[in-house]
Protein backbone atom coordinates (compact mmCIF):
# COMPACT_ATOMS: atom_id res chain seq x y z
CA UNK A 1 0.00 0.00 0.00
CA UNK A 2 2.71 2.45 0.99
CA UNK A 3 6.23 2.88 2.26
CA UNK A 4 7.82 5.38 4.59
CA UNK A 5 8.50 7.64 1.58
CA UNK A 6 4.97 7.65 0.16
CA UNK A 7 1.76 9.31 1.34
CA UNK A 8 -0.27 7.51 3.96
CA UNK A 9 -3.65 6.16 2.97
CA UNK A 10 -5.38 8.80 5.12
CA UNK A 11 -3.27 11.54 3.55
CA UNK A 12 -4.40 10.52 0.08
CA UNK A 13 -7.99 9.73 1.04
CA UNK A 14 -8.58 12.91 3.04
CA UNK A 15 -6.69 15.13 0.59
CA UNK A 16 -3.92 16.47 2.82
CA UNK A 17 -1.26 14.73 0.70
CA UNK A 18 -2.63 15.19 -2.77
CA UNK A 19 -2.01 12.95 -5.71
CA UNK A 20 -5.17 12.48 -7.79
CA UNK A 21 -3.71 9.50 -9.66
CA UNK A 22 -3.05 7.58 -6.46
CA UNK A 23 -6.52 8.34 -5.08
CA UNK A 24 -8.11 7.19 -8.35
CA UNK A 25 -6.14 3.92 -8.32
CA UNK A 26 -7.03 3.39 -4.66
CA UNK A 27 -10.71 3.83 -5.47
CA UNK A 28 -10.54 1.53 -8.49
CA UNK A 29 -8.59 -1.32 -6.91
CA UNK A 30 -10.40 -1.22 -3.57
CA UNK A 31 -13.85 -0.85 -5.12
CA UNK A 32 -14.53 2.50 -3.45
CA UNK A 33 -16.86 5.26 -4.57
CA UNK A 34 -14.88 8.05 -2.94
CA UNK A 35 -17.23 9.02 -0.14
CA UNK A 36 -16.32 6.30 2.35
CA UNK A 37 -14.73 7.16 5.71
CA UNK A 38 -10.97 6.68 5.93
CA UNK A 39 -11.30 3.56 8.11
CA UNK A 40 -13.51 1.87 5.52
CA UNK A 41 -11.19 2.88 2.67
CA UNK A 42 -8.20 1.44 4.54
CA UNK A 43 -9.97 -1.83 5.26
CA UNK A 44 -11.16 -2.21 1.65
CA UNK A 45 -7.72 -1.39 0.28
CA UNK A 46 -6.01 -3.93 2.52
CA UNK A 47 -8.63 -6.55 1.65
CA UNK A 48 -7.81 -5.93 -2.03
CA UNK A 49 -4.12 -6.40 -1.25
CA UNK A 50 -4.89 -9.66 0.52
CA UNK A 51 -6.58 -10.93 -2.66
CA UNK A 52 -3.43 -10.28 -4.68
CA UNK A 53 -0.91 -13.05 -5.42
CA UNK A 54 1.69 -11.40 -3.19
CA UNK A 55 3.21 -13.73 -0.61
CA UNK A 56 4.16 -10.98 1.81
CA UNK A 57 1.86 -8.18 2.93
CA UNK A 58 2.17 -5.65 5.70
CA UNK A 59 0.26 -2.65 6.97
CA UNK A 60 1.74 0.45 8.50
CA UNK A 61 0.67 1.66 11.90
CA UNK A 62 0.05 5.05 10.28
CA UNK A 63 -2.55 3.48 7.97
CA UNK A 64 -4.04 1.38 10.77
CA UNK A 65 -4.48 4.51 12.91
CA UNK A 66 -5.61 6.89 10.17
CA UNK A 67 -2.53 9.14 10.38
CA UNK A 68 -2.49 11.55 7.44
CA UNK A 69 1.06 12.91 7.71
CA UNK A 70 3.96 11.03 6.04
CA UNK A 71 6.63 9.77 8.41
CA UNK A 72 9.33 10.88 5.92
CA UNK A 73 9.48 13.54 3.25
CA UNK A 74 12.15 12.39 0.76
CA UNK A 75 14.82 14.87 -0.23
CA UNK A 76 14.42 17.06 2.83
CA UNK A 77 17.14 17.68 5.37
CA UNK A 78 15.75 20.48 7.47
CA UNK A 79 12.00 19.86 7.60
CA UNK A 80 10.91 18.87 11.05
CA UNK A 81 9.56 16.47 12.29
CA UNK A 82 10.83 14.24 9.50
CA UNK A 83 11.35 10.72 10.87
CA UNK A 84 10.26 11.77 14.33
CA UNK A 85 6.48 11.80 14.14
CA UNK A 86 4.83 10.22 17.13
CA UNK A 87 1.87 7.93 16.60
CA UNK A 88 -1.37 9.33 18.03
CA UNK A 89 -1.66 6.54 20.62
CA UNK A 90 0.56 5.22 23.37
CA UNK A 91 1.50 1.53 23.29
CA UNK A 92 -1.16 0.53 25.81
CA UNK A 93 -3.83 2.31 23.75
CA UNK A 94 -2.48 0.86 20.52
CA UNK A 95 -2.99 -2.67 21.82
CA UNK A 96 -6.72 -1.94 22.24
CA UNK A 97 -7.24 0.23 19.15
CA UNK A 98 -9.66 -1.21 16.57
CA UNK A 99 -7.73 -0.06 13.47
CA UNK A 100 -4.76 -2.45 13.67
CA UNK A 101 -7.07 -5.40 14.37
CA UNK A 102 -9.34 -4.41 11.48
CA UNK A 103 -6.43 -4.24 9.01
CA UNK A 104 -4.92 -7.50 10.30
CA UNK A 105 -8.27 -9.24 9.67
CA UNK A 106 -8.47 -7.71 6.19
CA UNK A 107 -4.97 -8.95 5.35
CA UNK A 108 -5.75 -12.40 6.72
CA UNK A 109 -8.47 -12.70 4.13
Amino acid sequence: MTTHDLPTLAGIWEGSDTDPGVRERLQRHAGLSGGEPTEEAAESAHRALAASPSRLLTATLEDALGVSERPNKPGTLTEWPNWSLALPLELEQLERAPGPTRLARALAG
